[in-house]
């Protein structure tokens, strides 16, 4: 057969490079198969972390809106509250006045039948 050196280059030289095409081509499946499969992991971990955060919102937004109905509960108590206090205060307004005309008729002796006719007769006891 008879290629001589530069022959004999040449085949080392093409079979080198289909070796390093070869190395080539696997890598760039490798790292293909790789960067394809932390997508797909990256796209699962960004699904599972919305549903998570979507999940912990739903739960907040329960939260304040229970909250929000405290809140509105509480007003309401102390409108209730208020009303009661009114009333009371009208009510011992009331009783402090009845008790100074009991009082005042007890400090008078008004109640004492002897004390009454005397008082209508003119005659202080």
């Amino acid at each position: 057969m008879g290629l001589g050196l530069p022959g004999l280059f040449f085949l080392v030289w093409y079979f080198d490079g289909k070796a390093r095409d070869r190395d080539a081509r696997k890598y760039r499946d490798d790292m293909t198969a790789i960067l394809n499969a932390y997508r797909e992991d990256t796209k699962n971990m960004l699904v599972a972390f919305q549903t998570e955060t979507r999940a912990i919102l739903a739960a907040y937004q329960a939260d304040m809106m229970a909250q929000r109905q405290m809140y509105e509960n509480n007003v309401i108590l102390v409108k209730a509250y208020e009303a009661l206090s009114k009333d009371l205060r009208e009510i011992v307004m009331l009783n402090t006045s009845q008790f100074q005309v009991l009082s005042y008729n007890v400090e008078n002796n008004i109640f004492c039948p002897l004390n009454r006719v005397k008082k209508v007769a003119g005659v202080e006891a």
